[in-house]
């Protein structure tokens, strides 16, 4: 008994600081995002996908919403004037053959963008990582042109 009180009161004694609520729940936006980003389609809306409250079950609309700034400061990020895209995609994977068909369409289509019918119905599918990728490969083809 004594060495379970001389163990409690050292625990006592030196106690682990905890991370700040809010960047917990940063990171924790994050990981969900990076999750979303890899997973779910980007036509679909991130609470509307079935496996979302099985993985990441009791978030709070709070949150959801912590989770949704993420993604939204994810894409704004790449609008950013002199965005390493490269570094960007050497963070996001998917289907190389699908993204890359993305990224045929919208090179062959200049006129039209993801929110034209036909390319959601092709490549509606497509996770957000992938059409992130689709949309860099994108660019560097319009790019080479120049």
């Amino acid at each position: 008994m004594a060495n379970l009180d001389r163990v409690q009161q050292s625990r006592m004694a030196a106690p682990i600081p905890a991370a700040p609520p809010m960047q917990r729940m940063n990171e924790r936006a994050a990981r969900i995002a990076d999750w979303v980003m890899e997973n779910i389609p980007w036509t679909v809306a991130v609470p509307e996908w079935p496996d979302f409250h099985d993985r990441w079950p009791l978030l709070s609309r709070a949150d959801l919403a912590e989770v949704e700034e993420e993604l939204c400061r994810r894409g704004a990020a790449l609008d950013t004037p002199g965005a390493d895209l490269d570094a960007v995609a050497e963070t996001l994977t998917g289907r190389p053959t699908y993204y890359t068909a993305a990224a045929d369409w919208l090179t062959l289509n200049p006129t039209t963008s993801i929110s034209d019918p036909e390319f959601v119905r092709l490549f509606g599918r497509l996770s957000r990582a992938e059409l992130i990728l689709a949309a860099i490969e994108h660019k560097r083809r319009v790019l080479r042109r120049l």
